[in-house]
């Protein structure tokens, strides 16, 4: 299954917009420099239409909304295993972004659990891209369901790092990085069993958190986070804000910001989110080192 995913996320990508399933978009941007580390800043269309379509924030309306119970079968790709299915994301921000989704009810806030990982293995396993996951709406979660995504797309910011950073599996800061977090390079080619691929990022977790001191309260519930991962890396930044301010100007900073690319809603924040910087911008949402 893992050899024919990504032909069928663009298959149904493509059947979903000619039947008006999933939301089209544009997305315009440009890429800058702060202190020699490359980002982007992207207008994404996509982001105002998820507004309009005035989707709750989790927790202000409990049970009033849930997108994936029962999820829209247009926007359905695969099985995950038992537990989990392959959405496509109806507001995108790139084609073919994926959603990994529990099939029942999960609470995002909640720790991920080995399962979790094991069905974003078979999904990393036939689609190359970013994997990222927003813990809780101070990560930029917008909907309480769990899940986790998948874009194609590379992470400016952090390949850019990737060469300072030792391999061996070992958690470690990255030294240019002022805010708190956790970062593993793996020291192996991705595996070919989606089973130890689901343990190996199932390790990388766990040692994040506590590298980070993330752990449930007793609501059960973790901080604020966000995840990133790759084939090669993974990382864990603890949140201490949804978004960044300045002035009249805001925005909401979720997992991709860490990669190195600002999603917006309006053309017209590029330019003070520019002058603001990317490092600026991350550190205001985050805890220092």
């Amino acid at each position: 299954m893992p050899a024919t995913l990504a032909a069928a996320v663009s298959q149904v990508t493509q059947q979903a917009l000619a039947s008006g399933a999933l939301i089209p978009f544009h997305v315009a941007g440009e890429t800058a420099l702060d202190a020699g580390l490359p980002w982007r800043i992207e207008w994404a269309s996509s982001l105002a239409l998820k507004d309009q379509a005035k989707i709750p924030k989790p927790g202000t309306k409990p049970g009033a909304f849930n997108p994936f119970l029962p999820y829209e079968p247009a926007l359905y790709v695969s099985d995950l295993g038992e537990a989990h299915v392959l959405l496509l994301n109806k507001f995108p921000v790139l084609f073919n972004h994926v959603l990994i989704v529990t099939r029942d009810y999960a609470d995002q806030e909640r720790p991920l659990q080995r399962a979790d990982f094991d069905a974003l293995a078979i999904a990393m396993s036939g689609i190359d891209g970013l994997a990222f996951f927003n813990g809780g709406v101070t990560a930029g979660a917008s909907v309480q369901h769990r899940h986790l995504q998948i874009a194609p797309f590379t992470a400016p910011l952090i390949e850019a790092l990737l060469p300072e950073a030792a391999a061996g599996d070992a958690t470690q800061p990255l030294a240019r990085l002022p805010y708190r977090h956790a970062f593993v390079r793996f020291a192996y080619a991705w595996p070919g069993a989606a089973a130890d691929a689901g343990a190996r990022l199932f390790d990388a977790y766990r040692h994040c958190l506590d590298a980070c001191g993330l752990q449930p309260g007793d609501n059960g519930r973790l901080p604020a986070y966000n995840l990133l991962a790759t084939r090669d890396w993974f990382m864990l930044i603890p949140r201490s804000r949804e978004t960044w301010r300045s002035g009249e100007h805001s925005v909401s900073l979720n997992a991709m910001s860490f990669a190195g690319s600002i999603f917006v809603r309006d053309p017209a924040l590029i330019a003070p989110i520019r002058k603001a910087g990317l490092i600026a911008l991350l550190s205001s949402v985050t805890f220092p080192r």
